[in-house]
């Protein structure tokens, strides 16, 4: 394992002695890790306990000194430098769906591809072997297939459909995205203050309904700390000038932005910040009818205060299809 690195102060401790005496000190580690408790004593002392240890996870350890002092202060200065364990976050995607799915990975720019870039996750099947070693990194995951043409409900895509819809080669999507419509599941792990920020996304429209939860974690019980983020309703019933159809009907809804392609639809130009963005002055307010449906989820690029979850958890579910 290897530990990423944070330093800080524990304590600092100023002990009087004035007889021969055994001062006890109680080390404990709350982490989820193991620590390094590195120790530095007075200048020409002798460094207790080899200059420190390590301390698994959940436990504690007792240290005791026997000192001599004669009327005098004896400075213990107890610096921790503590290794932050860096510890695997477990990925298990599962497909609700009747058919196959491609589920398409996309992180970060010069980052390693997570599995190649997607694999195909069978009907009713589950994924359990994405582990990731965090380290501010964001990612994206998405559900590609069903219907003949690689979205919609009904039967199983076919692999020349699928791989135009992950843009990418063979089964694996290489890190390109998808050609939208599509809904993501996206996470930043290890974000600010060291905490994972999900989300579910329309922002690119909707082609398969999604879940992002993670099992236990720490968090603060606030609505949108540590819970489920979910889009279950499927967006077959859209405005007609947003649907996507083939032969089979309805596979998927667009965005407004995919739809029409404007700098206010997109929030770009002059449009390109919350206060400038705001879908209710749009001249339709699409996201409002996403909103509705799947409160949850981004409806479109400034909707994160009212759709950004937070945790820090060892193992996230993230579900396609309903």
């Amino acid at each position: 394992m290897t530990p990423s690195f944070k330093m800080w102060k524990l304590a600092l401790v100023s002990v009087v002695l004035t007889s021969c005496r055994a001062v006890e000190f109680e080390i404990v580690n709350r982490e989820s890790g193991p620590i390094w408790v590195g120790i530095q004593g007075n200048n020409g002392k002798t460094h207790l306990f080899k200059g420190g240890f390590v301390l698994d996870a959940k436990s504690k350890k007792h240290l005791y000194l026997i000192v001599v002092v004669t009327m005098f202060k004896f400075a213990l200065v107890v610096v921790a430098t503590v290794f932050s364990a860096a510890i695997a976050v477990e990925f298990e995607i599962r497909n609700q769906e009747g058919g196959d799915i491609w589920v398409g990975i996309q992180g970060n720019s010069g980052k390693q591809t997570l599995e190649g870039g997607g694999f195909v996750l069978g009907a009713k099947a589950s994924n359990l072997d994405l582990n990731f070693l965090p380290s501010s990194v964001r990612f994206k995951l998405q559900g590609i297939g069903q219907a003949g043409s690689g979205r919609g409900p009904g039967a199983t895509p076919t692999r020349n459909t699928a791989r135009r819809a992950i843009a990418g080669t063979g089964w694996n999507a290489g890190g390109n995205g998808g050609a939208p419509p599509a809904t993501l599941a996206e996470i930043t792990l290890k974000g600010w203050g060291g905490i994972d920020y999900y989300d579910i996304s329309l922002v690119d429209g909707f082609n398969i309904p999604a879940a992002f939860e993670p099992v236990g974690g720490r968090g603060d019980n606030s609505r949108y700390s540590c819970k489920r983020a979910a889009c279950a309703h499927r967006f077959y019933d859209c405005p007609n000038e947003l649907k996507l159809t083939n032969q089979a009907g309805v596979i998927g809804c667009k965005s407004a932005c995919l739809a029409f392609n404007t700098d206010q639809y997109c929030c770009r130009g002059a449009h390109d910040k919350p206060e400038t963005c705001k879908s209710s002055s749009w001249p339709v307010n699409y996201p409002d009818f996403f909103k509705k449906r799947c409160p949850d989820a981004y409806s479109y690029a400034y909707d994160d205060h009212k759709s950004t979850f937070t945790c820090q958890a060892e193992k996230y579910i993230v579900t396609f299809g309903s």
